[in-house]
């Protein structure tokens, strides 16, 4: 992510999710120490869950550190909120099932990777 990107409240399909924080420059930490406000702030992972009224926490923010791993079950709803600081965040992000219908598994061959794929 680079500065004033965002993903928005999102779940996924499959059974887990996962993130992996491999870099967060140092100038997001300082945009997040010195955020005011009742969310997590910039360039924090957000998960929501249930509904509730204004008493009700039905979010968490989190602040990762370089290294740090997140998994979840896919359904959870989750964003990540924006930073403001010319700098880029690096992550990486998926999901893992349990399974897979046979007939929907692709079969990939050098020859359909390299795009010699003529006629089949």
């Amino acid at each position: 992510m680079k500065k004033n990107e965002y993903n928005p409240p999102h779940d996924h399909a499959d059974n887990l999710s996962f993130v992996i924080f491999l870099d967060i420059p140092e100038e997001i930490r300082k945009e997040q120490k010195e955020y005011k406000g009742q969310s997590g702030g910039p360039g924090s992972l957000m998960f929501l869950y249930g509904e509730g009224n204004r008493q009700a926490i039905t979010y968490q923010g989190i602040h990762p550190n370089n290294g740090d791993m997140f998994i979840f079950p896919s359904w959870v709803k989750h964003y990540v909120a924006p930073f403001y600081s010319d700098v880029t965040r690096i992550t990486v992000s998926g999901n893992v099932a349990d399974s897979i219908k046979l007939n929907k598994a692709k079969h990939y061959t050098k020859e359909n990777l390299d795009g010699n794929n003529e006629g089949k």
